[in-house]
């Protein structure tokens, strides 16, 4: 690969600060330090005060640069380019997003192969993001320009994200042809000098041990020195550079080595002018053969002040840009990038001293409802009255963050014990549930707390932050205000997040399989129905009921698939189970709401039906959380359909007696929780009663589940109850064993009781 093709592909090419980095300061105010003093220019103070009032002035400096500037990321693809890179190079943004510029804007015989560019990208640790480099280009209608490329940088605030890389593109093609003309002017050095004397260019002509021959007068112009004052003499003891010593012994010994690479390499330079004041001065060697006179070295300067200014003022801006990183826009607290560096040098230290350091992880109750009700402004000015609150009550070597939305973390060093961090932390939420007002209105908030205390010589900041954040999930279905984590805690939640794990791998694997526990008709005496009660088989575990894994399957989003599994299986065992019982027993399936909701479950179930020749009525659905008025329409679907709707968990549920009418059910089942306990006189059996006889009234079936007493069938029956369920009268089974148990068991005198 040639030179200028590895140059192209170098992890190098990148000046200034990115536009995507710049629209960060929309959020936040740009302040010149005081302390830094004059930049020799007003520009900068002034685009200071443009950048406070106007967040949009970031990307339209960028927009408006003469210079072209690309972001790319670190694979080289391009992200953005301004108007002035279009007018250079003539390619407009929507041609050469996600491209590579060694794609397009390298001659045809020094561009890389496809692979190349594929395999090309930036390396971040390159100490040539701090240098400028010169190439040869094409435009798009393919005449070649020369260009001085620099680069820059810029990591991203989220230590998840990549950085990016900010191209500065400037043309230099008038200065690189009279530099051309110069080498191929006659050897004879009259007409060698009088061509360099028309040219605008500053230009230094030296012998080999670097004394001055001839000087351009655009470098006489340049630095205000006289060529009589320069011929003769090396530059460095001439024009002089700030706070650097003149060697007299070096300058002597002084010669050019025209064999050595960094002989052709740029140096940037500042210089004491003749007039006191300094510039930077870009300076660029040339070997060259004068007839007669041996071999010289031809020097191009450049004056690059303001490209050095400019240089100055955007890495301010880029220091002053990762210092706001570390800030939340919203209350001017740390952020978690910035508290987790904290804690990290908290831990840090009480390593060291055997002290112990707290992490408080905080969360917000009925937040969201104040942005949904007063709006956003509302919320962030409750959000940073809360960060006021909490900052009133830290200490020194304390530190609170906003680590997202509505919660907070809180560092707390050199603490006693746990139950003192609990104490804290109930005063702290005392001053958090005091009302707040905004605009005329009363804000309330609750607020929840997870709480982890290191251990002596712990120094794991990720492990404490998992530690609170478990104890704050875990404080949240506990109904408690405040957690501390402690190894139970962690041993029941690592149990859980295996358990969710392996429910990943469940359904895959059959390990779900379908149970049925009869429902017996008391005056038939007689198996009426089986309900369909899902189990997982688990390897380790054994069979789990539902009870324990239903709400991680609804959590890992499977619970559909759980009911559609349960539908398909039992369905197609009926005929079987039917055969087996000797009677035409009826399927009673659960199914939640989002299944009942798929648009396509009862179809599936109805073509289930139809391939065995089964009835929508043989199938019952019993529906645990389908009780909302709302849900009217979907349930007459399914009772339009045929099929018998059972309001289960009724007596103890969200249902309520204004269901039995609103929606169109068939029967329900008396909760279990209500019949376990129950005695001849207790206020339970009064309730189940109740019940029986209000259904007896509207005609609507009525199980009662939960007989776990042989002893409550006559107390059920006498009450009136025509169908019961339990574990006195039957378990759950696998439809292998219904008919085994049917030949052993005496049907009348189990539904007799």
């Amino acid at each position: 690969m040639s030179g200028l093709v590895e140059l192209m592909l170098h992890p190098a090419l990148a000046v200034g600060v990115p536009v995507g980095a710049l629209l960060g300061l929309v959020f936040r105010p740009l302040i010149w330090p005081a302390d830094k003093g004059d930049v020799n220019s007003d520009v900068l103070r002034r685009e200071n005060e443009r950048l406070r009032r106007d967040a949009r002035a970031p990307a339209m400096v960028a927009g408006h640069s003469p210079d072209g500037l690309l972001i790319q990321d670190l694979r080289g693809r391009i992200e953005w380019a301004n108007p002035a890179f279009t007018e250079i190079t003539g390619w407009p943004l929507d041609e050469i997003l996600g491209r590579r510029p060694q794609e397009f804007l390298l001659p045809l015989d020094v561009r890389p192969t496809a692979r190349e560019v594929a395999r090309f990208r930036y390396d971040p640790s390159s100490d040539l993001f701090e240098g400028f480099q010169t190439v040869e280009q094409v435009t798009r209608e393919g005449e070649r320009f020369w260009s001085q490329l620099g680069f820059a940088l810029v990591e991203s605030p989220d230590r998840e994200e990549e950085g990016r890389v900010v191209v500065s593109l400037r043309d230099v093609t008038d200065n690189m042809e009279e530099l051309e003309a110069a080498q191929n002017v006659s050897q004879e050095w009259t007409l060698f000098r009088g061509a360099l004397s028309v040219t605008n260019d500053a230009l230094l002509l030296q012998d080999i041990q670097g004394r001055v021959e001839w000087a351009s007068p655009a470098l006489r112009r340049m630095t205000g020195y006289g060529l009589e004052e320069l011929r003769g003499r090396h530059p460095d003891g001439v024009i002089l550079q700030p706070g650097k010593p003149v060697d007299p012994a070096a300058l002597e010994a002084f010669r050019f080595d025209l064999a050595k690479p960094e002989f052709r390499l740029n140096r940037i330079n500042e210089i004491v002018l003749r007039t006191g004041g300094s510039a930077w001065i870009e300076i660029r060697h040339f070997r060259h053969e004068i007839s007669g006179l041996g071999e010289h070295v031809l020097s191009v300067w450049r004056d690059v002040t303001e490209l050095v200014k400019r240089e100055t003022e955007l890495q301010h801006l880029k220091d002053e840009l990762h210092q706001l990183t570390r800030i939340d826009i919203v209350t001017g607290l740390a952020n978690r990038a910035s508290l987790t560096d904290f804690l990290a040098q908290t831990l840090a230290r009480a390593a060291e001293t055997n002290g112990r350091t707290a992490l408080i992880h905080l969360d917000l109750e009925q937040f969201k409802e104040v942005n949904d009700t007063l709006g956003l402004a509302a919320g962030d000015a409750v959000l940073r009255e809360v960060a006021k609150r909490i900052s009133s009550l830290l200490g020194e070597n304390s530190m609170v963050a906003r680590a997202s939305g509505d919660e907070f973390l809180i560092v707390r060093a050199d603490v006693s014990s746990a139950h003192a961090v609990l104490s804290e932390v109930e005063t702290l939420g005392e001053l958090l549930c005091k009302p707040m007002n905004w605009r005329g209105c009363r804000v309330r908030l609750g607020v929840r707390f997870g709480i982890a205390v290191s251990e002596p010589g712990q120094y794991q900041s990720s492990r404490l932050l998992q530690q609170a954040d478990i104890a704050l999930n875990h404080a949240r279905p506990a109904g408690q205000t405040a957690l501390v984590y402690d190894e139970a805690l962690g041993a029941r939640h690592f149990e859980r997040q295996s358990l969710l794990s392996d429910l990943a791998q469940a359904s895959t694997q059959a390990q779900f399989e379908l149970h049925y526990q009869p429902q017996f008709d008391l005056a038939a005496g007689q198996v009426a129905a089986l309900e369909g009660l899902m189990r997982w088989r688990h390897p380790d575990r054994g069979v789990l009921a539902p009870g324990e894994f239903f709400a991680l399957a609804r959590e890992a989003g499977i619970m559909e698939d759980i009911d559609l599994a349960a539908m398909t299986t039992g369905v197609d065992a009926l005929p079987s189970l039917r055969a087996a019982l000797g009677n035409d027993v009826r399927l009673a399936l659960n199914v939640g709401r989002a299944t009942l909701a798929r648009t396509d479950y009862l179809e599936r179930l109805s073509d289930e039906l139809l391939r065995r020749g089964l009835l929508a009525s043989d199938v019952a659905l019993e529906l645990g959380d389908v009780v909302a008025p709302e849900d009217t329409d979907l349930l007459q679907r399914a009772a339009e359909a045929g099929y018998p709707l059972v309001l289960d968990e009724f007596g103890m549920g969200s249902a309520g007696l204004g269901a039995l009418s609103a929606l169109p059910i068939s029967g329900l089942k008396i909760d279990a929780r209500l019949v376990r306990s129950m005695t001849a006189g207790d206020p339970n059996a009064s309730v189940i009663r109740a019940i029986i006889g209000l259904c007896d009234e509207l005609t609507i079936d009525v199980v009662v589940s939960g007989v776990s007493d042989a002893a409550h069938v006559p107390l059920v029956r006498a009450m009136g109850a025509h169908t019961v369920q339990g574990f006195a009268l039957a378990p759950p089974m696998p439809a292998a064993g219904i008919a085994d148990w049917a030949a052993r068991e005496d049907l009348s005198v189990s539904g007799g009781g």
